[in-house]
């Protein structure tokens, strides 16, 4: 039974936000990507990312049901841009409860783990294409990063966790992973820098990461880059309260019609 607090809190936070600033993250190169999509941005083949939901809790505060509607208003933020051309949907629960006892790392692909098992979770999941796994206890992110990497100590850093694990050669992506610290909601605070960071989260499954820019130019850039890049908030800057979760509402956020001559 979840408490009233974590009630409010999650109201609180399905409201809308603003927020703005990010490039992309992956471009295609030479070695890997097939001659004529050199240059492009890696993205999800037409846009659309189905993204698929562990069946337990989030921990003993947030249940399954409550972990989702989370999940899913971070996913919404990005889907309600009309024109970013993406669209994430969830298409339903995966087939397990994804709990570390059950959980056998896989190799690192493009500098990000895996998972062997469950299969689901697994980068060759081809009818999972996006997972979302609740690790309650922090087994399953000390398991895929290391003892002491589910510390609630350091929250911000380790809340959540979001990358890609399938890329194929035409530049589009195949398979992603959001992963949530369940020892990172345990309070109404956590839980508001949590939906902040699921927000980050699913940009960066989209091709996204944080700008490199520093908080006193961000106005100028604003109104002078070139439009195009959907965008998201730094890792941290003074004054942002965590539980901002939005995106940018000005520009042209054309995803899949980037301009890549601005990339090198």
């Amino acid at each position: 039974m979840r408490s009233a607090p974590f009630t409010i809190a999650l109201m609180t936070l399905l409201a809308p936000c603003v927020l703005s600033a990010g490039d992309l993250k992956y471009v295609a190169g030479t070695s890997f990507f097939d001659p004529a999509v050199i240059g492009q941005p890696v993205r999800w083949r037409d846009g659309v990312v189905k993204y698929f939901v562990d069946q337990g809790a989030l921990n003993s505060q947030v249940d399954n049901l409550h972990a989702i509607e989370m999940v899913d208003a971070a996913a919404s933020l990005w889907t309600k841009v009309s024109t970013a051309g993406v669209v994430l949907t969830n298409s339903g629960p995966l087939p397990e409860d994804v709990v570390s006892s059950n959980v056998v790392p896989g190799p690192h692909l493009f500098g990000n783990p895996t998972f062997a098992r469950p299969y689901s979770a697994a980068p060759s999941s081809s009818s999972f294409p996006a997972a979302v796994i609740f690790d309650e206890d922090g087994g399953i992110i000390d398991s895929l990063f290391g003892a002491g990497s589910a510390d609630p100590a350091s929250c911000q850093n380790d809340g959540v966790f979001a990358w890609l694990d399938g890329i194929r050669t035409d530049a589009t992506i195949s398979h992603a992973v959001i992963l949530l610290n369940g020892r990172c909601a345990t309070s109404a605070g956590l839980v508001a820098m949590m939906q902040y960071q699921l927000t980050r989260a699913f940009g960066r499954i989209l091709g996204l990461d944080y700008a490199q820019v520093k908080l006193a130019t961000q106005s100028s850039i604003a109104t002078s880059r070139i439009d195009g890049v959907v965008s998201f908030v730094p890792a941290s800057i003074p004054g942002v309260p965590t539980a901002v979760a939005g995106l940018a509402t000005s520009g042209n956020f054309g995803m899949q019609t980037i301009s890549i001559d601005r990339f090198p």
